[in-house]
């Protein structure tokens, strides 16, 4: 089977509920202000005779492609170079804008065709447009834009084949296959900071084994070696590692 016989498939969609401008955080009472505010909005909108703006507002969040991710970044250093900023990491214009057309591209409407869904914001092919919107609403605000954005990237960490933790048990399944094999994939599935955690946590394992006698007169295949059958039945006391 080539690949491009297994690409129709349609992208992953969750629904999720936006909070919109003027709604107190759930954990924290009302505010007398932002109640007050609310009010004054729906007298404003039924003056004007259009509906009154909703609490929170239906969100379908939709896995991201890297052509997508690759269009995110150059709009967003093109934005942040605009204002007369440098994109690098720190500089609040480019995170802001990195957050923009990631809810641009990422954001469409949950009740849409799922198999070629419409844009939440703005008009579809045209980010730009999604942006504009999103920086120009009373809406959502910038806090808005950041809780998309932080939510599609747990989204599609969810999604992702490359595992976020891993148990006890599991852990010490993984150096013994990782050492028994030169298949790098066991390795190469878990998460880069899940990578991070298994190299501290065998970086720590040879640590302790340098003090040992067994280790001084042993190469390090026949350690290796051995431990893939200990490691493999070591109790599950042993610490979890979980990724950063």
């Amino acid at each position: 089977m080539r690949y491009r016989d297994i690409v129709e498939g349609t992208r992953a969609i969750k629904v999720i509920d936006l909070p919109l401008v003027n709604v107190p955080c759930s954990l924290l009472p009302d505010i007398p202000e932002l109640a007050e505010q609310r009010q004054k909005d729906a007298l404003a909108a039924a003056k004007k005779g259009g509906p009154e703006v909703p609490s929170s507002i239906k969100v379908g969040l939709r896995v991201l492609t890297g052509d997508e991710f690759l269009e995110i970044e150059e709009l967003a250093r093109k934005m942040t170079e605009s204002r007369g900023a440098k994109a690098v990491d720190g500089d609040v214009i480019y995170h802001l804008a990195q957050s923009v057309f990631t809810v641009a591209l990422a954001c469409v409407d949950p009740d849409s065709d799922p198999a070629d869904p419409t844009p939440l914001f703005g008009e579809k092919g045209k980010p730009e447009t999604a942006a504009k919107q999103l920086l120009a609403s009373p809406h959502i605000g910038r806090d808005g834009i950041v809780y998309l954005a932080e939510q599609h990237e747990h989204w599609q960490d969810m999604c992702n084949p490359q595992a976020l933790k891993v148990s006890a048990d599991r852990l010490w399944q993984l150096v013994g296959e990782v050492a028994a094999s030169n298949d790098a994939s066991p390795f190469l599935l878990l998460r880069p900071g899940m990578r991070v955690s298994f190299t501290r946590f065998m970086a720590a394992l040879l640590v302790s084994l340098r003090a040992d006698k067994f280790f001084s007169g042993s190469s390090l295949s026949d350690i290796a070696s051995t431990n893939q059958l200990d490691l493999q039945s070591s109790p599950s006391s042993e610490p979890a590692a979980e990724g950063t």
